[in-house]
């Protein structure tokens, strides 16, 4: 926010914002048509990596979990995988009767996007402050900082945010900032600015 300026839709964005509309048209036109149920089923790739990812996610929900806070939501989470992977096939063909694995794939990975979202949401209400300050920061780096470049704290503690001008409450920023995938740790020794160090991070490349 801040820096986009209008910008015409050129025909490439037409054209692909005219095939989603008449792929949804034509969905929806077929099946009041023929409103025959069918079923739709995980290939067995598809069914490997639906139940890995359950299982991972399975040992988060108990209490000290990294899911333990939205267990009503990310208890769900493998149905919403299923339904979203359901969607994108026949999307994409309306007449395979077949998810494949690809696809749960891709769909697990946007479930677990939505997951880490509603977390990072969940905490900010009942965490206001230190949410709030560590999106201060994150819109400092984004400012001073292109996405992928290192950083070291010390540029930070100098010319930074005011609250995260001291040690620890720059940890908890930038604990904050990890865990939520904006920040990266980098291996201790690694040379930023030219100089060795104990603590390194990154901003990420999608941040």
């Amino acid at each position: 926010m801040g820096k986009r300026k209008y910008r015409r839709p050129s025909q490439e964005d037409e054209a692909a914002a005219a095939q989603f509309h008449d792929a949804i048209e034509a969905s929806l036109t077929k099946t009041l048509e023929d409103p025959t149920e069918r079923m739709l089923s995980l290939s067995e790739e598809a069914l490997v990596t639906c139940i890995e990812f359950h299982d991972k996610l399975e040992p988060e929900l108990v209490r000290g979990g990294w899911a333990a806070d939205i267990s009503g939501f990310a208890s769900k989470a493998p149905e919403h995988a299923c339904r979203l992977a359901a969607i994108m096939t026949l999307f994409e063909d309306r007449e395979v009767d077949t998810i494949s694995g690809d696809v749960m794939e891709a769909a697990c990975k946007m479930v677990k996007y939505y997951l880490s979202q509603h977390r990072y949401l969940c905490i900010a209400a009942t965490n206001e402050t230190d949410v709030a300050h560590a999106q201060t920061l994150l819109d400092w780096l984004r400012k001073n900082l292109v996405a992928g470049q290192a950083f070291a704290t010390d540029r930070i503690l100098q010319f930074g945010p005011v609250h995260a001008r001291r040690a620890k409450a720059l940890d908890r920023m930038l604990g904050l900032l990890k865990e939520y995938g904006w920040v990266d740790e980098l291996p201790s020794g690694t040379t930023v600015d030219g100089k060795k160090r104990r603590k390194a991070y990154r901003l990420n490349p999608k941040a």
